[in-house]
């Protein structure tokens, strides 16, 4: 019996590393509000690279992470496209952070990614344009001021 268990020891670690690398699956709960076809691009905008480049408006305005007041008092920052990183589906069940979506008219809707601790967040603002959903501004994570 000591022989078997040894050898099933060995194999608990490999076993709690795989089931760890288990990609989470992306909670699906959207606002009901949103546009349909937004919810389409929304999904898509975050699995599909190729997707997601092609529907930014590059040069991007926005605010780079960490950023100080003087960057963000001259409002001249712009995210290039050599320099994106892409963006992957942030699920809140399997994060810190929580999702907040405001909807302008038909054609803007803004995404606030609102740490828990309530001292950090990201936004994303997106708006139709000529029948196409794009990423018009991208404000990295910062904190957000008291």
């Amino acid at each position: 019996m000591k022989p078997l268990q040894l050898i099933c020891l060995p194999l608990i670690p490999v076993a709690l590393f795989f089931s760890a690398c288990k990609p989470k699956e992306q909670a699906s709960a959207l606002p009901v509000n949103l546009p349909e076809d937004f919810t389409t691009f929304y999904q898509r905008f975050l699995k599909d690279s190729l997707y997601q480049m092609e529907h930014i408006v590059f040069p991007l305005e926005g605010i780079p992470d960490h950023a100080d007041s003087l960057t963000i008092a001259g409002r001249e920052f712009r995210w290039q496209k050599e320099d994106w990183l892409m963006h992957k589906p942030v699920d809140p069940a399997h994060s810190d952070f929580d999702l907040y979506f405001e909807i302008f008219g038909d054609d803007i809707v803004t995404e606030n990614m609102i740490h828990r601790s309530g001292q950090y967040a990201i936004m994303r603002r997106y708006a139709k344009q000529d029948g196409e959903w794009n990423l018009i501004y991208y404000a990295g994570l910062n904190s957000i001021r008291e």
